[in-house]
């Protein structure tokens, strides 16, 4: 039998404590494990000073982690961390799967250096059309979209939308559609408990958890929502909210009874809690493919209102309700927050959806699947 190495870059690390790509590599990497896989993923760690940033291993359930310091703040942190890790891992034997093309030119010395195997790139969302980028940062991330699709040797596309999208610049034969995966939420899994420090209850409120930011539709949310929705009924919203950013400014004038920002959650039982229990889910997103949010909202079964554009519609099929503006979005929360019918009738169009295209040991056979045509 072949070897079967693989190296994961382009995450922040395992265990996941962070965002999508970080729990799809923990889910990755331990179902590469438990197959016979020699599996090694890098991980971001904040260094304590310029001086102590050498690189490190160690060992965490049965897969090899390589721990990789970085001195510095902004933006400029990953790309420095992406050069470190990729330099680390440039002679490295086995299959290098890089989860995102943000720093793609820089995995052209897996190329020189590791000719005989294979980097094969998940290349997320069309991250140089999100409106928050400067002009500049557009450009850089345009051009590794471009250098990713030829560096790599083949490409993963999480929607096929994606997968369209990236046909512009390579043959469709060297491209694969693998959606995001979502755990199934349910009892077993939380703990409605956490509800009472929050100062909720049970099916009583709306949820949004996302990025605080103009593309996700957030102030057309807490808007809509402070005007429409029923008085006893808060949203809850978790993301990151800063004191210096205008946007955020305007988003907690609406902060009260109504609305309530809990910041980022990192807890898993919290999080999958504040998602089992609540009324609806709503996912503003405009910009980018299967979204992990969205798929953790439909494997916890919720209600989804979304906002209206190929890639949700793709996501959430027939059972979401679909909004254009806050005055769409606004009328739909006059209806369906208080059509018990039409709820229920979302939550299992949601299970079943979950069910049929979203369970993780489906994806994960997928990638893996993928992966072994490369060693």
């Amino acid at each position: 039998m072949k070897s079967r190495q693989i190296h994961i870059l382009g995450t922040r690390g395992i265990p996941a404590k962070y965002g999508g790509f970080e729990t799809f590599a923990e889910y990755l990497a331990l179902y590469l494990k438990d197959k016979g896989w020699d599996v090694t993923v890098y991980c971001e760690e904040q260094a304590v000073d310029v001086f102590d940033q050498k690189i490190y291993t160690e060992d965490w359930q049965g897969i090899h982690l390589v721990i990789v310091p970085v001195k510095s703040r902004g933006y400029i942190t990953s790309i420095i961390y992406d050069f470190k890790a990729i330099w680390h891992a440039k002679r490295r034997k086995g299959i290098c799967l890089v989860l995102g093309y943000n720093t793609a030119i820089f995995n052209i010395l897996n190329r020189i250096f590791s000719p005989g195997h294979a980097i094969i790139m998940n290349m997320d969302g069309i991250e140089w059309k999100r409106a928050k980028w400067p002009w500049y940062v557009k450009i850089w991330f345009y051009i590794n979209e471009l250098l990713g699709s030829r560096i790599a040797h083949h490409m993963v596309a999480d929607h096929p939308d994606i997968q369209k999208h990236l046909e512009r610049h390579s043959k469709s034969d060297k491209i694969t559609m693998i959606p995001y995966g979502g755990a199934s939420v349910n009892e077993n899994n939380t703990d409605e408990k956490h509800l009472k420090n929050y100062d909720i209850k049970a099916d009583q409120y709306g949820l949004v958890i996302a990025r605080l930011v103009p593309e996700n539709n957030i102030l057309d949310i807490v808007q809509s929502w402070s005007e429409s929705a029923p008085k006893d009924m808060p949203l809850v919203v978790l993301g990151n909210l800063s004191k210096d950013i205008n946007y955020h400014k305007k988003l907690r004038s609406f902060e009260g009874q109504d609305v309530r920002f809990l910041g980022a959650i990192y807890d898993q039982e919290i999080v999958r809690t504040l998602r089992y229990y609540c009324r609806t889910y709503i996912h503003g997103h405009s910009v980018g493919g299967t979204n992990p949010s969205l798929v953790e909202g439909i494997a916890a079964g919720n209600p989804i209102i979304a906002h209206d554009n190929p890639f949700n519609r793709w996501v959430a099929k027939e059972g979401a309700v679909y909004f254009g503006d806050k005055e769409e979005l606004a009328e739909h929360l006059k209806g369906f927050l208080q059509d018990e019918e039409e709820l229920a009738a979302a939550r299992a169009v949601s299970m079943r959806n979950h069910v049929e295209h979203f369970r993780w040991d489906d994806v994960l056979q997928q990638y893996e699947a993928l992966l072994l045509k490369f060693i």
